[in-house]
Parts: structure tokens; sequence; C-alpha cells
């Protein structure tokens, strides 16, 4: 077999060699250690937007009317988790409200609220949950809902919300009103990279 022979083979046979293996240095590249590093595909490019979170905490004071008219005052602690598609909102809430009752009475009344709710991009909100509350006359479960409009002042939230408290108790249906206030300050906030996230090991 001639030298011409011999070498078009060769050439031929890297010929066909070479893209598999270019391919895929280019799609599985190899750390020095022998670990598959990171892949950067457009494929594989999440292409779902950003979503945006932080929380709110505060103190809460207000008045529960009770069914016979009479008030009791509120005080408490409020905790928010807020998530949104984008700046502007909507925002999605998770709110986490802990009062405690009848302290001008000398009475100790805990109650503790959970709320879901959405806040408008015009500060406007309302949501629905579970409340219970230790009383004098023992646990009494109820549903919430409430709504009602947040002030803006610099970072600080001013929230003005009214709530009614549904309950059935000996086959006797109760409608409890509060109003309540405070103030909330942003604690904390989440805003993922510009850059898409990428599914695959980091390098």
């Amino acid at each position: 077999m001639s030298s011409r022979v011999v070498c078009a083979c060769a050439l031929a046979v890297f010929g066909f060699a070479a893209p598999p293996v270019m391919a895929q240095t280019a799609d599985t590249a190899v750390t020095t250690h022998g670990e598959p590093a990171f892949v950067e595909a457009d494929a594989l490019i999440d292409p779902e937007p950003p979503v945006i979170q932080y929380h709110l905490d505060g103190p809460r004071i207000g008045l529960t009317f009770m069914p016979n008219g009479a008030p009791r005052t509120q005080f408490g602690w409020h905790m928010e988790n807020q998530v949104a598609p984008g700046t502007r909102g909507p925002w999605f809430l998770v709110e986490r409200i802990f009062l405690i009752g009848g302290v001008e009475k000398s009475e100790f009344v805990p109650s503790g609220t959970l709320i879901f709710g959405v806040r408008t991009p015009s500060s406007s909100e309302v949501g629905v949950g579970p409340s219970l509350t230790i009383g004098p006359g023992g646990i009494t479960t109820a549903i919430v809902v409430a709504g009602g409009q947040t002030l803006h002042y610099g970072g600080v939230r001013v929230p003005i919300n009214v709530a009614l408290a549904i309950s059935q108790r000996d086959h006797v249906n109760s409608v409890l009103v509060t109003l309540i206030t405070g103030w909330a300050i942003r604690q904390h906030e989440y805003e993922p990279a510009s850059r898409p996230y990428r599914y695959g090991m980091a390098k």
C-alpha cells in the first residue's frame, strides 16, 4: 500500500472521529478533578421571570367590639411575608398576627390569626384565614375576613385594617369586629440576580 493511500485513510479516520470528541468537550466539559462542569446551553435557561420576596414585621394595636358592643383593647405583633412577580405587584401575602386582649379589664386573652391575602399596586388589601382565641370561656376558633389600606412613609408601612371574626358556639353565630393599625418595616429583601437561572452543576 502506497504512502498516499495510508495518509488518506488516516485523514478520513481522524475527520470522522474528531467531531464527536469536540461535541463532547463543548456539551459536557470536565474539570481537572474529573467532575462535570457547568453546562452553558441556551436550552437550559429558566424561562420564568424572577420572583421578588421580602417580609415586614411590626407592632399592632386595636379594638375588638364584642357581640354586646363592649370594646376590648388589642396589643400584639404582626409578621408578614410577601412575594410578587415584579416590583409593581400584586403582592401575595401570608400574615401572622398575635394579640393580647383585655388588659384594661385585667384580662389576658391571647389570640393568633393566620391570613392569606393579596395586596394590589394601590396598597389596598384583602385576605382570609383561621383564628384561635383562648378566652375566659375556653378556646374559640373563627374564620377571619380582613381588608384595608396600607399607607407608605418612606420605608415604613402603616396599615389600617378591619377584620370580621365569624364563629359559632353552642349553635349560636357570632361576629366580632376588630379595628387594628400599627406599623411595619421591611426587614429583608431577596431579589434574584439579573443573570438567568440555569440548571446544572456550578463550576
